[in-house]
């Protein structure tokens, strides 16, 4: 029997996530449809369904495409989701949080299933998903910079995120804890990134010698955690966690998300907009097959190579150390 699906629910949830706080959705309603403001309270109140040609003006207004709207009632279709949001460009905080709260849901379901992992390549460390508050900061800080709407004189101190989506990263990154079995393989040169992004920033002038000093502070304490967790192979609630790292290089982060009724791909080209397929088995299966295929070209050191991982957790830590040089 087919489920009834209220999408005006739907339609109003994502508007309400996707403006800004001080803007009401009925004016929002009453702006982007030329609705009388009864019109949009009873759009709002779900007494009207919104015409497929006013989903479509939500649609390019918001710069979300309706698959992902209808995508929201079958949350297991087969989807292959890209979002452009240009009209929110300006307004990365929306973005950034939009980012935090889908992960947050997708997190939230593997959890809630009877079995499920996370199978994870990556060239670089996604601090959205750490309790890392100044590394947090750098990515956030980097996020602007790329989005080029960085005001001129504006520096790393003067940077300030958001209460709710401060509140949403360490809502992930308590959820990302919970995950019943992550299998990560790192880059080589998984930690470079971030110190070449600090150093650059640093040599721009927009961080300080504090701000590296804090930076550098938190790799340090990030490597330990990494160095302990990698010694028991499970966190502190008994999540099993196990970690490669590759001999070749990883091209862009790429997430296998799977379930007992669910699967889903994430292709990180880009922070805040992964391409994402779900529930395709040819996809699934050609994701494994890469990564399994990754995996035979990469040194386990959960449980095991205590000697390489001793070696690796002290070249990274004089990776890191370097920084000091910068300050000199």
């Amino acid at each position: 029997m087919e489920k009834n699906i209220n999408y005006n629910t739907i339609i109003v949830n994502l508007i309400e996530r996707k403006l800004p706080p001080d803007k009401k959705t009925y004016k929002y309603l009453m702006d982007t449809l030329l609705l009388g403001k009864e019109p949009a309270y009873r759009r709002i109140r779900g007494e009207v369904l919104f015409p497929f040609e006013e989903v479509i003006k939500i649609s390019q207004n918001l710069g979300v495409s309706i698959d992902h709207i209808v995508q929201q009632g079958y949350p297991n279709s087969n989807v292959v989701q890209f979002d452009m949001p240009e009209k929110l460009i300006s307004n990365i905080d929306i973005l950034f949080f939009d980012f935090l709260c889908d992960s947050c849901e997708i997190i939230k379901r593997l959890i809630s299933a009877k079995s499920s992992k996370i199978n994870i390549a990556m060239n670089r460390i996604p601090w959205s998903y750490m309790q890392m508050p100044n590394l947090l900061k750098l990515e956030y800080f980097r996020y602007l910079h790329a989005a080029n709407i960085i005001k001129i004189n504006t520096y790393f101190q003067d940077i300030i995120i958001p209460p709710n989506i401060i509140e949403q990263q360490q809502n992930l990154s308590l959820l990302m804890h919970q995950v019943p079995y992550v299998n990560c393989i790192f880059d080589k040169n998984i930690i470079n990134k971030t110190i070449e992004e600090i150093i650059f920033f640093y040599e721009e002038n927009y961080l300080n010698k504090d701000d590296v000093q804090m930076l550098q502070k938190d790799l340090l304490n990030f490597i330990d955690l990494l160095y302990v967790l990698n010694k028991i192979g499970k966190n502190n609630i008994g999540a099993k966690r196990d970690f490669y790292f590759s001999e070749l290089s990883i091209d862009t982060n790429v997430l296998h998300y799977e379930s007992e009724d669910e699967t889903m791909e994430q292709y990180w080209i880009y922070l805040e907009n992964p391409i994402i397929i779900k529930n395709s088995p040819i996809m699934s299966s050609l994701n494994k097959r890469w990564y399994n295929s990754r995996k035979r070209h990469s040194i386990l050191i959960t449980n095991s190579n205590e000697k390489f991982l001793t070696t690796k957790y002290w070249d990274i830590k004089r990776s890191i150390n370097k920084l000091e040089d910068l300050l000199l």
